[in-house]
């Protein structure tokens, strides 16, 4: 694994060229709960990928789920009505390496998510994404793309290294104000885990990405600059994970019962890419 020592922003960056994935970079997500790939997208699918979602932002009219609010502006699941946007979502390229971070013989797409921090809002509080969503199962994770520059001072994620092997916390018991910030999260975790809060910012030039474990500690500090922050989210699920029975955005009322397997057309394969007919059946 290449380069794993460089310093950005305040903290160490945990990172490997794209075209030196290998081994150790596996590893080191296992053993960290995340992992930034340098250049994973060229310049022209990066280009081509802002430019589709800038062009979702000025719709009016939307077909799936939308959500605004101080921290940012998420747009979820617009595989299923934007074609321009589908063909990034399903890159092999991406799905690849994510199959070989989660040792998956076969992924599904959870969801995506376009997600937009606009200057001057609030931090996104810290938090795991698991708890979140309605798995039983803990082996969903995140592909985080950076279609233009991600700083600290724009809202760039940042990490509690390790902390994906902490179990799931209990976020939302305690108040926004207290989890916007790191030290808050000393109520939160295990006691012998209270010294080990130092974050680290993963700041990201344009095309290239971060994925993290769905029980990773993440959170950003507000886009302190003049403009919007452009990223995107692809969520990966392997094959078998199962519903927890919960509601969720982008689980239709009745669709699954508890404990049965999160699968079907609505959640497509994306590895492996070849032969996959992209229903859900491939």
């Amino acid at each position: 694994m290449a380069a794993t020592t460089e310093r950005s922003g305040t903290g160490l960056e945990y990172k490997v060229d794209a075209a030196a994935f290998d081994e150790a970079a596996v590893q080191a997500f296992e053993r960290n709960g995340f992992l930034g790939v340098r250049d994973a997208l060229t310049a022209e699918e990066t280009a081509d990928f802002l430019a589709q979602v800038k062009a979702l932002e000025a719709e009016t009219a939307r077909e799936y789920f939308f959500r605004e609010n101080p921290q940012y502006t998420q747009h979820v699941n617009v595989w299923r009505t934007h074609e321009g946007l589908r063909r990034h979502i399903f890159n092999p390229r991406l799905a690849a390496i994510a199959a070989r971070l989660s040792r998956a013989s076969r992924l599904r797409l959870w969801h995506d998510q376009a997600i937009i921090k606009q200057p001057g809002g609030r931090p996104t509080t810290w938090h795991q994404d698991l708890p979140a969503w309605p798995m039983i199962e803990a082996g969903t994770f995140t592909v985080w793309i950076a279609l233009g520059e991600a700083t600290v001072t724009s809202g760039a994620l940042q990490y509690i290294p390790g902390s994906h092997r902490w179990g799931r916390l209990a976020h939302n018991t305690l108040p926004r104000e207290t989890i916007e910030r790191p030290e808050g999260l000393r109520w939160l975790v295990p006691d012998e885990q209270r010294e080990h809060l130092t974050p680290v910012p993963m700041e990201l030039s344009a095309g290239s990405v971060t994925f993290h474990h769905s029980l990773m500690l993440h959170g950003t500090s507000p886009n302190e600059t003049g403009g919007a922050r452009y990223g995107f989210i692809v969520n990966y699920m392997p094959d078998g994970v199962r519903y927890s029975g919960r509601p969720h955005p982008v689980i239709e009322e009745g669709q699954f019962a508890t404990f049965d397997r999160i699968e079907g057309p609505q959640f497509p394969v994306l590895w492996p890419a070849a032969g996959s007919d992209a229903t859900g059946r491939g």
